[in-house]
C-alpha cells in the first residue's frame, strides 16, 4: 500500500497526456457530444470513481450524471424510456480488470440500446480490452497484485479527462477553459508527491485508534462519497476492518444512533459546498461523545475543532478534483492499520 501511494504523483505526470489524447479521441469517436445524461457503470472501485467523478461531468461537461453499480445498471436503468424518447445517453463502462463479468453484461446492455459507450480499463487484452470500442486505456507500468490504489487513481483520471473533452466537444467549455482544466490536474501531481510522506506519520498515530475499534464510518457528501466508498473499501480489503462510507446527512439521520458511540468516524472536509456542514457534523459528534476524526486542510478548521484528530490535506484543488488528493490518506492508514493487527490484503495473515 505504501508503495502505490509513492506511485501516486509518478503515474499522474507520467499518463496524463496519453490519456487525455485517447479520452478525446473517445468522444469525438460516437455520438457522445449529443448526450446529455452520462451513466458511469462499474463495481468496486470503478463505481466508487464513478461517484467521486459525478461533479465533474456536472459542472465541466453540463450534463446530468449517474454513476450506477454494473447489476443496477443491467436490471434496472432506464435505457429503454430514453431510447423511446430519443434521448442520447453517454454510457462509461469502467473495469480495471477488464474482465468484471457484470461489467461486461452492461456494455452488452448499453450496445442493445444503441447508445454511445466508452469503456475504461488498465488492461488492453482483457475481454473490455478486446470488445469495446471506443475504449480508454488507463495502463499502469510496475504494477503488482496489490487492494486498488493506483488503478482507482488511474480510472478516476479517465473519468475526469471524459468529462473536460464532453464538455469541450458539446460547447460548454471553451478550448482555453478546457485547457485550463487539463493544466489543474497536471499542477496535482505535484500536490501527490508531498503528501504522501507527509500524511504517513501522521496515519501510522491514528492506526491505533483505528485498530482498537471493530468497525468505522468515513463520511463525506459530494465527490467526497465517492472518496468516502474507496476510503472504506481499502479497510477492508487491506486490514480486514469493517468500514461504513456514508453520506453525511444521511449519517446523522440513521447512523448516529449506533451503538458504541466511541466507533471511530472519519469526517472529510474539502474546500467546496459539504465542507460547511462536514464541520458542523463533527461539532454535533463531538458533543455527542462521538470519536471523530477530521480529514481536512490544517487553516480551514475553525477553532471549536482544532483540538481533534486531524489528517491534514493541502486546500490547492477544487473539489470537483479532490478525491485524488484527499484519497491518499486511506491506503496509508489501512497499511498502519492492518501492521498492528498483523493481517495482511483480503484476510490474509503478515
Amino acid at each position: 500500500m505504501l508503495r502505490q501511494v509513492e506511485y501516486l504523483a509518478r503515474d499522474l505526470s507520467e499518463n496524463l497526456d496519453a490519456f487525455d489524447d485517447q479520452a478525446r479521441q473517445a468522444i469525438a469517436a460516437s455520438d457522445c457530444p449529443r448526450a446529455r445524461t452520462v451513466y458511469l457503470v462499474g463495481c468496486g472501485d470503478s463505481l466508487h470513481a464513478g461517484y467521486a467523478a459525478r461533479m465533474a461531468f456536472q459542472t465541466l461537461a453540463g450534463v446530468q450524471c449517474t454513476p450506477l453499480g454494473a447489476q443496477e445498471f443491467v436490471g434496472y436503468s432506464a435505457l429503454p424510456q430514453h431510447r423511446a424518447a430519443g434521448e442520447r445517453v453517454l454510457v462509461i463502462c469502467t473495469s480495471a480488470s477488464g474482465n468484471t463479468p457484470r461489467v461486461l453484461e452492461a456494455i452488452v446492455h448499453a450496445q442493445a440500446h444503441e447508445m454511445p459507450m466508452v469503456a475504461i480499463t488498465g488492461h488492453p487484452d482483457s475481454a473490455l480490452g478486446r470488445g469495446a470500442h471506443p475504449r480508454l486505456l488507463v495502463t499502469l507500468r510496475d504494477t503488482w497484485p496489490a487492494p486498488g490504489v493506483r488503478t482507482f487513481q488511474a480510472s478516476l483520471v479517465g473519468m475526469l479527462l471524459l468529462a473536460i473533452a464532453l464538455g469541450e466537444s458539446n460547447g460548454h467549455l471553451t478550448a482555453t477553459q478546457a485547457a485550463n482544466w487539463r493544466a489543474r490536474l497536471a499542477r496535482l501531481a505535484n500536490t501527490l508527491q508531498a503528501l504522501g510522506p507527509r500524511l504517513a506519520s501522521t496515519c501510522a498515530e491514528l492506526s491505533a485508534t483505528i485498530a482498537a475499534s471493530p468497525a468505522l464510518y468515513f463520511l463525506g457528501s459530494g465527490p467526497s462519497l465517492g472518496t468516502a466508498l474507496f476510503s472504506a473499501a481499502k479497510m477492508v480489503e487491506a486490514c480486514g476492518v469493517l468500514a461504513v462510507a456514508q453520506d453525511l446527512e444521511e449519517w446523522w439521520h440513521v447512523e448516529r444512533f449506533a451503538y458504541p458511540v466511541t466507533t471511530p468516524m472519519c469526517i472529510l472536509a474539502p474546500p467546496g459546498e459539504s465542507r460547511s456542514r462536514a464541520f458542523r457534523l463533527a461539532e454535533q459528534a463531538c458533543q455527542a461523545g462521538r470519536n471523530v476524526i477530521l480529514i481536512s486542510a490544517e487553516e480551514s478548521i475553525p477553532d471549536s475543532l482544532k483540538a481533534l484528530p486531524c489528517v491534514h490535506i493541502a486546500d490547492d484543488v477544487c473539489e470537483a478534483f479532490s478525491p485524488l488528493v484527499y484519497a491518499v490518506f486511506a491506503p496509508l492508514l489501512a497499511h498502519f492499520t492492518a501492521v498492528r493487527l498483523g493481517r495482511g490484503p483480503f484476510q490474509t495473515q503478515q
